[in-house]
Parts: C-alpha cells; sequence; structure tokens
C-alpha cells in the first residue's frame, strides 16, 4: 500500500470535523510562518523609515512655505541692497573733508546757526573698520556757534536727514541772559574712508 493510499484511507476513516480542524492548523501554522518570516521583517524595516519619512515630510512642506515666500525675500533683499546704497552714499572719501565742513556750514545757516568755529580733530580720529580695500575712520568735528533751541533741533534734524554719516559724540548749550542765541559746542564723529589698494 502507498504513501497516498494510506493518506487517502485515513482521511475517509477520520470524522468531518477533525478534518476542518485540521485544515484550520494547517492554515494557521501558514498565517503564522508567513507573519514572522515574511511580514515582521517588512513591518520592522517600515517602522524605522516611519521617522524618516515624517522628516522628508516636514522638510517638504517647508521648502514649499520658502518657495512661496520667495517673492517677499526678494523684496526684502531689494530693500536691504537699497538701504546699503544708501548708507554707503553717506560715507565720504577723506579728501571730502572740506566738502563736508562746507555742506555742515551751509545747513547750520539755513536753519539760523552762526558758527564761530569749526574744525576736524585729525589728531583724535579712529579707525572704525579695516578691510582690503577701504580703512574707515571715525573723523570728530568740533563745532562751536550760537544759536536758539529751536534752530539748534532743526539744524540737527537736517543734519541727520543730510548726506553725511555721523553720529554726535557730545554737544553742549550754554544759556546766555537776555540774549536769543545760546552758546553751542557739538562734536560730530564723521564717517570718512579711505582707499588701501595703492598704499599696500
Amino acid at each position: 500500500m502507498t504513501l497516498q493510499n494510506k493518506i487517502s484511507s485515513y482521511i475517509e476513516s477520520v470524522d468531518e470535523k477533525v478534518i476542518y480542524y485540521i485544515l484550520g492548523g494547517i492554515l494557521f501554522s501558514v498565517f503564522l510562518l508567513d507573519y514572522f518570516v515574511l511580514m515582521r521583517p517588512q513591518i520592522a524595516s517600515l517602522s524605522k523609515i516611519s521617522p524618516e519619512i515624517r522628516l522628508l515630510s516636514d522638510d517638504i512642506n517647508k521648502a514649499k512655505d520658502d518657495i512661496l515666500r520667495s517673492k517677499q525675500y526678494q523684496v526684502q533683499v531689494e530693500r536691504l541692497r537699497a538701504d546699503v546704497a544708501k548708507s554707503n552714499a553717506k560715507l565720504k572719501f577723506k579728501e571730502e573733508v572740506p566738502l563736508i565742513l562746507e555742506n555742515i556750514s551751509r545747513m547750520a545757516d539755513d536753519n539760523g546757526v552762526k558758527i564761530d568755529q569749526i574744525m576736524p580733530d585729525v589728531q583724535d580720529q579712529k579707525i572704525l573698520l579695516e578691510n582690503d580695500e577701504r580703512r574707515y575712520y571715525g573723523l570728530p568735528i568740533l563745532i562751536k556757534a550760537r544759536s536758539g533751541y529751536h534752530d539748534f533741533g532743526r539744524f540737527l534734524s537736517q543734519l541727520e536727514r543730510g548726506d553725511i554719516f555721523f553720529k554726535v559724540s557730545s554737544f553742549g548749550i550754554i544759556s546766555s541772559r537776555g540774549e536769543q542765541k545760546h552758546s553751542v559746542e557739538i562734536v560730530l564723529d564723521a564717517v570718512v574712508y579711505e582707499e588701501l589698494k595703492g598704499k599696500k
């Protein structure tokens, strides 16, 4: 008797419910084998990839936002370039100090400030910044003048809006009794530069 005949005779002799149990056990074994051998490693690799996918998704969303904001960034860059160009126009060449003094005198006259003395203090100038092409100085300019309070305020305001880059280092007003004009002493630190290309 062959093995096949033995199996078929055994199946015929077994109760129908037992056959269903055997088939269920075989299917359950196949399912367990499939889960532990095939599916479990894939699930483990997917769980490792999931955080990376989340990070990539966040990066893609951020890139989309940046692309949408690129026009806004370009507008900001252009505005900053314009501001830098405007600031650079206020920086004067060191040889232009006489023009700076003339410009300050003209603004003082326009605002009713009578200048008694205006003098750059080359001895006290300080190096503010130096690169391969230029050296920038803070050049103190001493101004002694006579002015009323309002005229002096207008003068400072016009200086601030003018085409000279400076900061007020110090100032003082001494009031004169019975006179409308008071003694004013102010020190402006004007920013000037010199070219270094030909000097090195």
